[in-house]
């Protein structure tokens, strides 16, 4: 039953109802409040879907991985957001109802997003909420409008106006606001999900103000509201400049009305009715649509004095001074200090006095365009720094052709898109003295010098610029089509090498196949294979010659039941034993063995012949090996057994692996193991002595063929290791005992350093003994730095003492091309062991493989004994053995594990040649590179730097990994001019919604 209406606005109202009142605000307040409470779950539900569709539409790599991230954080945050909004929507609805009670003003966020000079982030969170405010209001304009004047009427007070209102949706946005703020999420992500709020609290706002007018009609609470349309005057001018605005401007105001509510101008009683506006167009957003719109007619220029007057400052930066100074800026701690938003800056010279409405806003709207391309992350400082040096002459071109906001072919955004566009392609350390940023730097200062109001100026500009980036891009495109053909060659060669692999695998089927035939024929008869399919192909005379001398060879080892076979045994022993031994020697076998291995060959066939009878002869007898020996190899087997099993059972690792080399010292002697081309030398009495051969293809032709150095540069462009720790089920690891003397230096790297520095090289800075062992190994990295630093750089240095006193260092650096550092290095002092992996694989897959290989090493040598607290660890291998990152984490798990666990596979595998990324990591490092080739079936990703360098190779799945974590992250392929104006239309509100 409707409560009896009582005039609550008389002169002496009585305490009942006082108190009703009071009564009648708290239970409307705990309605509104309930209703958001109850909905906000649907909402972030709407909120999700709409996150995903949004990515699944997206048209850049970026944009959608920015979708990705942000749907991510919503759902780990989304409990902590509800309670959190519900807490601040309470107190804030409290706060305003106490101070409306109490008759003070309260403040509160404006209903209108304003172009106010304040820090960037504030300024696009302000403009979001501002935004999400007014739309509320516009669309919610009947029910507020009545709820206002119901609450004027129980809070007594003459006006409540949207700034102002408890229940209004300042309360809710800014609880929002506050919510979202207090999450872990990026500020990018922060807003995307602030502005899906915006498009999904419609229908839960009008049904909250429809409640909560309900509830106090049921209560008498002026049970009629009667709207009624009226005629809004047009509002003052805002100009900061004297005159009146041009007709162009009065057009695009003469529309704007202000908000429902916001000046109701009565007191309204109980049971009255009362008189609603109908909602309109924003005034700024209006004005910025006429912006957009004048620009297809040229728009109007501003007055000759301000033209002049930013001559003048435009002429100052063209000689270095004022606002320029920013290009070369240090920061205390060595930083670059970004370069200034000059536009901001001017405005305080009084430069800009006397411009219309139309054009003041202008300067807000370039100011804010160059807010976003100073705080792009794409644009390398040195190149933000150049572009910083325009914001004069694009604010000009601003006044003077409005079409350089509608036109994208515009000269000027041209010039600049192309000048971003360089940028991604550009790093810092390339120098400012580097000539092609010279000829930058001179096109820029051209348009200093010559530029007052002539358009022209930058079309010649523009010209010679995309002349400047078509001859660079030719000679980056020949560098980087170079290293992928070096990269193509060596795939070439592995692939070559597996299929000799498999035709001894083939060849070998047959059951019964003695083991000393199958260690031969792995051994030796796939090197023969090998080298004679990349002299003449696969299907080369000598090829089919060795296949079939294998295939006879296992043939002849076999039992033979019938007389016909043994008959046809006999008669072709002498041709096998002929091509064997012809085999041999071309595949480099040395003598004694090859006399050894026929003479258990002539017992293996004395069995077959008999039937099998005779039992088989054992494989040579090793000589006896020392326990350290033992322990080495059993190390090398279990570190390749791990990485073996995480490459295959991982999709991520496809491909990872790790060479290795392991030195162990016992007083004064010393066992090297390796495993590949990772090396171990030693300094001995001047004189540097290399105490390993590399496990590369290139070596072995050259030791096991005899080809000379140039015949293998003929036929192997590429190198190609070997062995590695991970890539087969077994490896075997060549090992070396040697005596060394007090004053012998050894020095254990990977290919960083030995394919970068020659020996003669090594052994000065080896020989300096001016240097200690900490100093030794910091010129050694430095030396392959200098000399280009193309791969990973680590470095093991020990000074052999007496005693077992050896004092050793060790160090690691990515390098000046690569994305990561794939290298491990752990030093154990007490335990004599120096272990270094290099990665293979690329991105995380390389650092996995590094890290598992030294570790599972170190557990065997150490023999469970806890590391000392002289244990020195580089890369990613910890004294527990266990990476220092998450990289471990990638191999335990799936790959993203959420709704869709191939949505990071689905952005890596949208990579395409040609496009740009940067490599992030934790120390702030990061490196541009360009993919340049996918190879291996689609499998094998190839990126290079901007000056066509090697950065990384890795598979589809390790790069989706790095994508999750994002330490890879796709460079923005959207204009530069185009983003920034993107950005803008986020922060002012789209025209349509505004409207």
């Amino acid at each position: 039953m409707t409560q009896p209406i009582i005039d609550l606005h008389r002169p002496s109202a009585s305490a009942e109802p006082r108190s009703r009142r009071q009564a009648l605000v708290a239970r409307a307040a705990a309605c509104f409040q309930r209703t958001f409470e109850e909905a906000i779950p649907r909402v972030l539900d709407d909120v999700d879907d709409a996150l995903y569709s949004m990515s699944e539409r997206a048209e850049t790599l970026q944009a959608q991985a920015v979708y990705f991230e942000s749907m991510r954080r919503l759902r780990i945050e989304r409990a902590g957001l509800a309670t959190e909004f519900a807490r601040e929507l309470s107190r804030r609805i409290g706060d305003r109802i106490a101070l409306a009670r109490d008759g003070e003003g309260a403040p509160g966020p404006t209903d209108t997003p304003t172009l106010a000079l304040v820090d960037e982030d504030e300024l696009e969170v302000d403009l979001a909420v501002g935004n999400m405010t007014a739309k509320l209001r516009d669309r919610c304009a009947e029910e507020l409008y009545a709820l206002e004047r119901r609450l004027e009427a129980l809070l007594d007070v003459e006006s409540i106006d949207g700034a102002h209102d408890p229940l209004g949706p300042g309360v809710v946005c800014e609880a929002l606001r506050a919510a979202c703020m207090r999450t872990d999420a990026s500020l990018e992500t922060r807003l995307i999900v602030l502005k899906l709020f915006d498009r999904h609290l419609e229908p839960v706002a009008s049904h909250a103000y429809r409640r909560v007018n309900q509830l106090l009609i049921e209560a008498g609470v002026l049970p009629e509201v009667r709207p009624k349309v009226t005629t809004v005057p047009r509002p003052p001018s805002a100009g900061r400049g004297p005159g009146p605005a041009p007709a162009a401007n009065a057009s695009a105001q003469s529309s704007v009305a202000p908000a429902p509510g916001a000046s109701s101008g009565a007191t309204a009683g109980l049971g009255a009715t009362v008189e609603t506006g109908a909602a309109e167009p924003d005034g700024l957003m209006a004005v910025l649509r006429q912006v957009m719109a004048v620009g297809a007619s040229g728009g109007l220029g501003a007055p000759a004095p301000v033209m002049a007057r930013l001559t003048a400052l435009q002429r100052t930066m063209a000689g270095g001074g004022v606002v320029a100074d920013a290009d070369g800026a240090m920061a205390p701690d060595g930083a670059p200090v970004a370069p200034s938003n000059v536009i901001r800056e001017i405005r305080a010279t009084g430069a800009t006095q006397g411009l219309s409405n139309l054009d003041d806003l202008l300067i807000d709207v370039v100011a804010m365009m160059f807010d976003y391309i100073l705080d792009d992350r794409t644009i390398p400082h040195a190149m933000k720094a150049l572009i910083a040096r325009l914001q004069i002459p694009v604010l000009k071109v601003a006044f003077v052709d409005k079409a350089f906001f509608s036109r994208k072919l515009h000269p000027v955004r041209r010039f600049l898109n192309l000048l971003a566009e360089v940028a991604v392609a550009w790093d810092d350390s390339q120098g400012t003295d580097d000539p092609f940023f010279a000829e930058l730097e001179a096109l820029v200062a051209r348009v200093l010098n010559e530029f007052e109001d002539r358009l022209e100026v930058f079309a010649e500009v523009l010209t010679r610029l995309e002349a400047l980036v078509a001859t660079r891009e030719s000679a980056l495109e020949a560098t980087a089509s170079e290293v992928a053909a070096r990269e193509e060659e060596a795939e070439r060669l592995a692939a070559l090498r597996d299929w000799a692999g498999e035709v001894v695998a083939r060849r070998l089927s047959p059951t019964g196949v003695p083991e000393v035939v199958q260690v031969f024929a792995n051994r030796h008869w796939r090197d023969l294979l090998l080298t004679h399919a990349l002299r003449q192909g696969v299907d080369g005379a000598d090829v089919r010659k060795a296949d079939e001398t294998l295939e006879r060879l296992v043939w002849s080892v076999l039992p033979k039941a019938s007389p016909q076979e043994r008959r046809q045994f006999v008669l072709g022993l002498p041709r096998l034993v002929d091509a064997l031994k012809a085999g041999m020697e071309a595949a480099g076998v040395a003598a004694a063995e090859r006399r050894e291995f026929l003479s258990i060959l002539a017992t293996l066939h004395l069995r077959a012949v008999r039937g099998g009878g005779t039992p088989e002869p054992p494989p040579p007898t090793p000589v006896a090996v020392a326990d350290d020996r033992a322990a080495l190899e059993t190390a090398i087997a279990r570190a390749n057994a791990a990485v073996h099993a995480a490459a295959t059972a991982r999709s991520q690792c496809d491909g990872m692996g790790a060479t290795m080399v392991i030195a162990r010292l016992r007083g004064q002697r010393v066992l090297v193991a390796h495993v590949g081309d990772s090396r171990a030398y030693r300094l001995h009495d001047g004189a540097l002595e290399r105490l390993t051969r590399d496990h590369s293809l290139r070596e072995e032709l050259m030791a096991r063929s005899g080809w000379s150095a140039e015949e293998v540069a003929k036929h192997v462009a590429g190198n190609v290791v070997t062995r590695a720790v991970g890539p087969e089920a077994s490896v075997e690891a060549t090992v070396r005992e040697l005596e060394v003397t007090p004053g012998d230096r050894l020095l254990l790297c990977s290919d960083g350093l030995s394919d970068m520095v020659d020996d003669s090289r090594l052994a000065t800075l080896l020989a300096d003994r001016d240097a200690d062992v900490e100093s030794c190994c910091e010129r050694l990295v430095a030396a392959a730095n200098e000399a280009g630093g193309r791969d990973n750089v680590t470095v093991a240095v020990v000074d052999v003492g007496t005693d077992g006193g050896h004092v050793m260092a060790g160090a690691s650096d990515v390098g000046r091309r690569r994305s990561h550092n794939e290298d491990a290095l752990a030093l154990c002092p007490g335990h004599g062991l120096v272990v270094l992996a290099d990665g293979m694989g690329g991105c995380n897959a390389g650092e996995v493989a590094a890290a598992m290989a030294v570790h599972h090493v170190l557990a065997v040598l150490r023999s469970g004994a806890e590391a000392d607290a002289g244990d020195r660890f580089h890369g990613e291998a910890s004294p527990s053995g266990e990476p220092a990152s998450s990289l471990h984490q990638a191999v335990a798990e799936a790959l993203p594990g959420e709704d869709d666990p191939n949505h990071w596979l689905r952005l890596a595998e949208a990579l395409q040649v040609g496009d740009w990324v940067e490599f992030r990591h934790a120390d702030g490092r990061n490196l541009r590179a360009r993919l340049s080739r996918i190879g291996g079936d689609g499998n094998r990703y190839l990126f290079t730097d901007p000056a066509g360098e090697k950065v990384s190779e890795a598979s589809v799945y390790a790069l989706a990994v790095e994508m999750r974590e994002r330490r890879l992250v796709p460079l923005a392929d959207v204009p530069l001019v185009e983003r920034a104006m993107g950005s803008l239309g986020r922060r002012l509100g789209e025209a349509a919604t505004a409207g």
